[in-house]
């Protein structure tokens, strides 16, 4: 992906149609593609050379909303996670048959859940605690 070259849709079925909301449950769809509008606009205004960070993205914010619900500031905050952490993706450390993105974005993805669902237990025991 070329820089400005984002994926430039906003609707249901332009998203749909890019693969990326299979399997997502109905009734997360919709906050999806919201989160991916919101996503793609941040990107924009970060518009750097190497955008090649971009691609890895969606699937990101694909996986972690099936599983947690997240905020305008995790949007953010994975966005220039991924940034950073993409530039030290070792390609030579993985076996053969192995896509580093593709094992880049399970883990990132996993540890991103376990994150916000950790910041959610914390939370619901900090509301629940008299003073």
């Amino acid at each position: 992906m070329k820089k400005n070259e984002i994926i430039n849709v906003t609707n249901y079925d332009d998203w749909y149609s890019t693969g990326l909301l299979e399997n997502t449950p109905d009734d997360r769809k919709e906050i999806t593609i919201r989160w991916f509008n919101y996503a793609t606009n941040i990107m924009k205004e970060i518009s750097s050379d190497d955008c090649a960070y971009e691609t890895l993205i969606y699937p990101i914010l694909t996986r972690i909303i099936r599983e947690v619900h997240i905020n305008g500031d995790d949007v953010k905050n994975i966005i220039n996670e991924v940034k950073i952490q993409y530039s030290n993706i070792d390609y030579n450390s993985h076996y053969y048959n192995i896509d580093a993105e593709a094992e880049f974005t399970s883990s990132y993805s996993e540890n991103m859940i376990n994150k916000i669902k950790s910041r959610m237990a914390d939370s619901m025991n900090d509301s629940s605690t008299c003073n």
